[in-house]
């Protein structure tokens, strides 16, 4: 029994002496390897993204600082919604941010840290500074973009349906350009702060799950309505140039013209 006894205790000591061998000769390169990779830490220090203004300089998109953090921010919120998108994880994902996403994203930079086994930072190895995003100058108007997203949103609380408005000059440039209902982009900003628009819902999975009003389908863009006719601009000018209508003349129409035996709907 205790000649067993002494075995099994000689084995269990084999067994400790094995494994510390092991451990402090044959993997000593690799666990010295792993103790130096340990020491240094790699820490990506993000770009601001750029700036975007309208027309005239007024701010439509910027970053502010939230606690530690540079955040985007949206200051009017869902008026701007429709044209502007807005970004995930620093990404542009809709509207202008994600068209111009190259543009406005930057290039991130690197801080290259040297740090103890605890993880208590010894000193600053190197950087490399990152670089901000360029700046984005748009057609719009912000003043008229306000304008045009109060006029709908009032006209449309009264019928409670959708609607857009577009705003645009003989080049082709985009004045104003809003699409109701919408959302305010800065929901989907982690710690963002909501806009001075900041509309009804409450964070972006409202926004995503709300199926019926579909506030993130851009109609002024992706809508498919029937179009009006723009020639009564045409008419209409002729008219008062000629005299035969006034300023304040109201014309019903009643939807066909009949000229004798004739009717043209």
């Amino acid at each position: 029994m205790n000649s067993m006894l002494r075995l099994f205790s000689v084995l269990i000591f084999a067994l400790f002496v094995s494994r510390a061998f092991f451990l402090t000769v044959v993997m000593r390169g690799y666990y010295l390897d792993l103790a130096s990779g340990n020491r240094i830490k790699l820490v990506a220090l993000p770009a601001a993204r750029g700036v975007v203004f309208d027309r005239v300089g007024k701010m439509i998109a910027s970053n502010i600082q939230v606690g530690e953090a540079i955040v985007r921010h949206y200051p009017d919120g869902e008026v701007v919604g429709s044209v502007i998108g807005y970004v995930s994880d620093g990404k542009g994902v809709a509207g202008l941010e994600k068209q111009y996403d190259q543009v406005l994203s930057g290039k991130p930079g690197e801080s290259v840290i040297e740090e103890t086994a605890v993880g208590k930072e010894v000193r600053q190895i190197k950087m490399t500074e990152p670089e901000p995003g360029g700046e984005l100058k748009l057609n719009l108007d912000l003043g008229l973009q306000k304008a045009a997203y109060r006029y709908l949103k009032n006209q449309l609380l009264e019928t409670g349906k959708s609607g857009s408005v577009v705003v645009s000059e003989t080049s082709g440039a985009i004045l104003a350009l809003v699409s109701l209902p919408t959302y305010d982009p800065n929901l989907f900003i982690v710690d963002g702060k909501r806009g001075a628009e900041g509309g009804v819902y409450s964070d972006s999975t409202d926004v995503v799950r709300d199926e019926g009003r579909q506030p993130l389908f851009n109609r002024a863009i992706s809508g498919v309505f029937a179009p009006g006719s723009v020639y009564k601009l045409l008419t209409a000018l002729a008219g008062l140039q000629e005299k035969a209508i006034g300023e304040d003349e109201l014309i019903t129409d009643s939807g066909e013209i009949v000229i004798g035996d004739y009717r043209y709907g």
